[in-house]
């Protein structure tokens, strides 16, 4: 007489459905997996981006350490005088890109690792205003806009 055993009760092998039970796990971690670490990559790109462009504007900021004399000098115009505005009370003469009063703008090359619509900018203001601009201190503002989403670094100084 021959002996049938359930197949439940045979430990020579794995079921069709243990394996697919398993296969299906292993492919939901491996997925979970590669999104982490594409997660992790993008944002990983991202901070050094922010880094360079950290830098860029730093290094724009620091080329204004005092104010410019002789033939460089900034000269307030009260026709571009904002102090009804409280974002930017009293806007210099030669806020597109000051290169009329010697600066000059970091490198192409140095923008590159930011993408092509990458853009640095340095804006000088009167924060009190123009009556007594000769007296008062001067805002530096060095930014570099960056990225799809528009990102920007921004850096603020004064000089006297």
């Amino acid at each position: 007489m021959k002996k049938y055993t359930h197949y439940s009760n045979n430990p020579d092998g794995f079921t069709v459905v243990e394996i697919l039970v398993t296969t299906v796990i292993t492919a939901l971690f491996l997925g979970l997996l590669f999104q982490a670490y594409m997660t992790m990559e993008y944002q990983r790109i991202n901070v050094a981006r922010q880094a360079k462009a950290s830098d860029i504007a730093l290094s724009n900021l620091k080329k204004f350490t005092v104010r410019p004399s002789g033939a460089m000098t900034i000269t307030c115009d009260s026709s571009m005088d904002l102090v009804a505005s409280a974002s930017a009370p009293g806007k210099l003469i030669g806020n597109e890109s000051l290169t009329t009063y010697g600066f000059n703008p970091e490198p192409a090359d140095s923008m590159k690792k930011l993408g092509k619509d990458a853009k640095q900018t340095v804006t000088a203001f009167a924060p009190q205003g123009c009556a007594i601009f000769d007296s008062s201190p001067i805002k530096i503002t060095s930014t570099v806009t960056f990225g799809d989403q528009g990102d920007k670094v921004v850096h603020v100084g004064y000089i006297k």
